[in-house]
């Protein structure tokens, strides 16, 4: 569960980004994506994402999410459910994460119940 920061990326990391919420786009409801999404700007409902989700330092997302890899520099309220997650050191994270690897940078912040899982 907590593992190493490790010097290669994971597969989908080095997915490129199919996906942009921009700086300035609010979306309200649920959406999915069966490729990479990057939010800059804020998305209200849940998140459903087959691949890879980033949420930038200046995006949020108020909602639960579910995806294979999860890095967040940015803010999330909502439950998390991911097979990697990255809490990168300006992130802030509230609610419950379900994860079978967790990376946390110093300066992360989470407030919530951690749950090892083994298959998502």
């Amino acid at each position: 569960m907590f593992a190493k920061k490790s010097s290669s990326a994971s597969d989908a990391s080095k997915s490129p980004i199919e996906t942009l919420i921009n700086q300035g786009c609010e979306i309200k409801g649920d959406m999915s994506s069966e490729g990479s999404v990057k939010v800059d700007g804020k998305i209200l409902g849940n998140v459903d994402c087959q691949a890879l989700l980033i949420v930038a330092e200046k995006g949020v997302v108020q909602g639960d999410i579910r995806c294979k890899e999860l890095v967040i520099y940015g803010e999330v309220i909502g439950k998390v459910t991911a097979e990697v997650l990255h809490l990168k050191k300006s992130s802030v994270l509230s609610g419950e994460i379900n994860t079978a690897r967790l990376e946390v940078e110093p300066g992360a912040h989470y407030d919530g119940q951690v749950l090892s899982l083994i298959h998502i």
